[in-house]
């Protein structure tokens, strides 16, 4: 309310102006309050926000503070089996990030229990929220993942002798079981196009050996076939995770079924409503999935996955490098029986059932012929978080976009001193920065990183590799350039289990619905 000009400003007049002013701010405030309570979708919109708020927040304790909860969970993990009871679960959030949050209502929100034996898988739980480099036009670019995902969604879905073991190290291993930089140039030209070249395969080998593993390893180097197959799933299954949870993130959705690499995923008809993985089959291929990793791996995945290669030929009894329904049901058996002492008992009870058995096959014949190649095998038992042994070990591409995002402020000055004295804003190039400005930035990054080790939580410093990684996933446009604004705000904390937690909300509210 506005004084009148022609009134006096006297100390009456002003205190009696503010005293209308407090009345008609809270009289206004007042009214929104009642006209708030009047619409109760108002109001739910209201307690959704807030709840994303509270969740967001959630999220960004368990990023910064991944190392010291996983020290606490694994202590209380005294079988190494993977798993901890609910109730651990909700202590080690308590002590490590505060008791100031309602930690079980949280955990119910991420639907972190396990739908049949309540317990939490605590290596998959730290794996899911992580920071990743995000799609967007002027920022970063995931065009490595989406390529590489899009390639193992193709050989995933190869149905009957196609997808035997001898039929993927010939076409992959080049016939000394190894697949070379030629090998796998061939290979990804062969089923995404020749339109691949030397340099983007280059970049294709060095992305998948970042999500491979904490440690770096030369994209020039041989390796096995079958580790290659293995980092393509732990590739294929990030990758989904980050669109999924980026679209739920932002409202989009994704299509229920659908993979999101167009085009090159599995059909839609290769995984239809039916077989999608029932709770107590998630939860068997979870449980015994961490067993089998975990075995004998002692912090390496080349163990884990020569392990995994192991058990599929073991119950390979005709040789024909395939799984048929009768020698999985086998497997699956057998498993049950050798880990009974570890796994949880609501899960061996059932292991006997047929019904059951069939369930999992189901679950995990990916292509729908009725039978399982390795493909389909590691697809369904592998732990995307595939590095056990002792302490958390993060795979690289991790560990470079956690520095990058803890580091932003730093970045952001240095880069605005690059365009300082440089001539690029005669140019027009105002807030963008070229390749070798971003490779300069990064190295500046690494200077004070060293200066600061041991002392602050800022990650450490990158190699001439991990910086080459980050360039692979910056969106310069057709003159060399990127806007270094958009690139860093590229990197963004992303939940990657949210179409599993999507599937387990689905499952509570069929079981709601089917109670008598």
């Amino acid at each position: 309310i506005e004084m009148p000009p022609d009134v006096v400003a006297t100390p009456a007049a002003l205190r009696q102006h503010r005293t209308l002013q407090r009345r008609s701010t809270a009289g206004a405030l007042e009214a929104s309050s009642k006209q708030a309570e009047a619409s109760p979708k108002e109001a739910s919109n209201r307690a959704e926000r807030l709840e994303r708020e509270v969740l967001r927040g959630a999220t960004r304790l368990v990023v910064e503070r991944k190392q010291a909860l996983f020290l606490y969970w694994e202590e209380c993990d005294k079988k190494r089996s993977g798993f901890i009871t609910d109730a651990d679960w909700e202590k080690g959030m308590a002590v490590v990030l505060g008791d100031t949050l309602p930690w079980r209502t949280i955990g119910r929100a991420w639907s972190v229990f396990d739908a049949v034996t309540k317990d939490v898988d605590y290596r998959g739980f730290l794996s899911r929220f992580r920071v990743v480099v995000a799609d967007s036009i002027t920022g970063g670019d995931r065009w490595a993942e989406e390529l590489l995902g899009r390639f193992y969604g193709r050989l995933l879905a190869l149905r009957g002798e196609a997808g035997s073991l001898e039929e993927l190290e010939g076409f992959l291993g080049g016939g000394d079981g190894k697949v070379s930089h030629t090998d796998a140039l061939e290979a990804f030209r062969w089923v995404l196009g020749n339109y691949i070249t030397e340099e983007q395969a280059t970049s294709l080998l060095r992305t998948l050996a970042a999500h491979a593993g904490p440690e770096a390893s030369p994209g020039n180097r041989a390796i096995g076939v079958f580790e290659f197959l293995s980092r393509l799933d732990v590739c294929f299954r990030h990758q989904a995770g980050v669109v999924h949870g980026l679209a739920v993130d932002r409202k989009q959705g994704v299509a229920g079924g659908q993979l999101p690499f167009g085009d090159g995923a599995a059909p839609a008809s290769a995984r239809s409503a039916k077989q999608e993985p029932t709770p107590w089959a998630r939860s068997v291929l979870s449980h015994l999935g961490r067993l089998l990793w975990m075995e004998d791996a002692g912090g390496s995945p080349k163990a884990g996955s020569t392990r995994m290669l192991e058990v599929f030929r073991h119950f390979d009894f005709n040789g024909d490098g395939l799984l048929q329904r009768e020698e999985f049901t086998k497997a699956v058996k057998t498993l049950f029986a050798e880990y009974a002492s570890v796994l949880p008992p609501a899960l061996v009870a059932q292991s006997a059932s047929n019904d059951r058995i069939n369930e999992l096959v189901d679950a995990v014949d990916y292509s729908g012929d009725g039978m399982v190649n390795y493909l389909e095998f590691i697809h369904a038992f592998q732990p995307v978080d595939r590095t056990p042994g002792h302490g958390l070990q993060t795979d690289l591409m991790e560990q470079i976009c956690t520095t990058i995002w803890a580091n932003k402020p730093s970045l952001l000055r240095t880069m605005q001193v690059l365009e300082e004295t440089s001539v690029a804003e005669q140019d027009g190039h105002v807030g963008r920065i070229s390749r070798e400005g971003l490779r300069q930035t990064l190295r500046s990054l690494n200077a004070s990183l060293e200066a600061a080790r041991g002392v602050g939580v800022h990650g450490a410093p990158l190699t001439e590799m991990q910086i080459d990684i980050l360039v692979d996933h910056a969106a310069f446009d057709g003159d060399g350039r990127l806007s270094y604004q958009d690139f860093l705000d590229a990197f963004e904390i992303v939940d990657t289990g949210a179409a599993a937690c999507e599937e387990h909300e689905h499952d509570e509210a069929n079981s709601r619905h089917s109670s008598p």
